[in-house]
């Protein structure tokens, strides 16, 4: 695979097992959060500061293959709503092939593997497991 995966929000707790996925499955990954890059990061990491709500590092979509949506504050309702609505609107602007939005909380597939497989393809093995993409089985 030629593009990156944006992963939004790669240092939450969420972001960070979809990063490692990533990376396991052989992906170059892309990072784009509020902070900064923490030690004992990767260096295959692409890092990218920014926040959805300002629009701030939003240049990070461009030409890549698909987005993982992974952040999300409960507590600040507005990164949901704004930032994704931002995120959106910047992928639309960014994407030169085409690609995939994919919400934590939306994807309708059934497995991180089928998930890959079907959007991205696959380069190298990735690790078996029975966990569900946003919970489903």
């Amino acid at each position: 695979m030629n593009q990156p995966i944006l992963v939004t929000g790669g240092s939450g707790t969420l972001g960070r097992g979809v990063v490692a996925r990533l990376l396991a499955a052989d992906h170059q990954v892309r990072v784009l959060s509020r902070r900064s890059r923490p030690a004992g990061t990767p260096t295959a990491v692409r890092w990218v500061t920014g926040e959805l709500v300002s629009g701030r590092g939003l240049a990070a979509v461009a030409d890549v293959a698909v987005i993982v949506h992974c952040a999300s504050s409960p507590l600040r309702p507005r990164v949901d709503i704004d930032g994704t609505r931002n995120l959106v609107n910047a992928a639309r602007a960014g994407y030169r092939q085409g690609g995939h939005l994919a919400p934590d909380h939306a994807v309708g597939h059934r497995t991180w593997e089928q998930f890959l497989a079907e959007h991205v393809g696959r380069r190298g093995r990735a690790p078996a497991s029975g966990r569900t993409v946003g919970g489903r089985r």
